[in-house]
């Protein structure tokens, strides 16, 4: 029974993103590597009067604190991910009634860290745990609220291909401390895409992707990224910097403060460094954190 039980709603990280070409329904067709940290929202089903008729459905979030507690209180109703997913899979299952969840909100919004989907991937699962449905839709209800949330289901490392509803897992792992690092600067993802001027006329080499996704999946046997370095990018950096040149300078100091690996995550604005030494990592912590909204030390999850 979830009832009560806090669950951890982490933030998505991606350590590699291409954009590949507009589809036809609007969206775009991706390329990514997609990790999940241990920097997460906390989030719990309070009350359920849940009856098993079509009906109004009622879903109230409260706010219970955290690093960004202000998010919640920011977002309307109807587009906290929180209550479209728990109106989603109430009308999915036919059922009314009312709900209540409260939220320790930590991941920044706008960012890049997928935090509102993670939230709703939570949601699926608490709701499907507390009814005992083991619904094999979710993967789809999951997709049909935001590109990230089927990856934030199914956790870990993964690569992510279509909108990023198509989410092959990657066994094995990473040995690195990673630093978070956001300068509280707001991304419009959909103001990021626009930036990028793809078509569903954008061609792209598969054979090229092929290739990458086989790299990929031998570094995280060995647990390092150190052999695809070359291959790593992230297609929003080139349009965000041009925006926000103090985001590319964020990125440079994270490599200056010895970062092997240091990239934009997402549609920005959050940059991410890896390092191999955590001390090190705590060190740039400390020095980022008189530069910077938030700064913060983690590791995979």
């Amino acid at each position: 029974m979830s009832l009560g039980r806090s669950v951890k709603a982490c933030a998505k990280i991606n350590l590699h993103l291409e954009v590949l070409n507009k589809r036809d329904d609007g969206y775009h067709n991706i390329f990514s590597v997609m990790a999940q940290v241990d920097l997460h929202d906390l989030l719990k089903l309070e009350k359920a009067d849940i009856r098993h008729s079509e009906g109004n459905v009622q879903v109230f979030v409260n706010n219970a604190g955290g690093l960004n507690a202000s998010v919640i209180d920011a977002i309307s109703p109807q587009d906290n991910l929180i209550s479209r997913a728990a109106h989603l899979m109430m009308k999915k299952r036919g059922y009314s009634g009312e709900l209540t969840f409260s939220i320790e909100k930590n991941i920044p919004a706008g960012a890049g860290l997928g935090g509102g989907s993670s939230d709703a991937a939570m949601t699926f699962k608490l709701l499907d745990e507390y009814l005992e449905t083991k619904d094999s839709r979710l993967m789809e209800f999951g997709a049909s609220i935001g590109a990230d949330v089927p990856f934030n289901m199914v956790g870990g490392f993964a690569i992510c291909e279509g909108i990023g509803n198509v989410v092959e897992p990657i066994t094995g792992g990473l040995d690195y401390t990673v630093l978070v690092a956001n300068r509280g600067i707001h991304i419009e993802t959909g103001q990021a895409y626009r930036m990028l001027n793809r078509s569903v006329t954008t061609k792209y080499d598969e054979i090229d992707i092929a290739s990458k996704k086989e790299r990929i999946r031998q570094s995280f046997q060995i647990r390092s990224l150190e052999p695809i370095k070359d291959i790593l990018i992230n297609d929003f950096e080139r349009p965000v910097f041009q925006l926000y040149p103090e985001l590319k300078e964020l990125k440079e100091e994270m490599q200056g403060l010895g970062a092997e690996i240091a990239m934009m995550t997402g549609s920005g604005s959050t940059m991410i460094g890896l390092f191999n030494d955590e001390k090190m990592a705590q060190a740039a912590e400390k020095c980022l954190k008189k530069k910077v909204q938030l700064a913060m030390v983690t590791k995979f999850y």
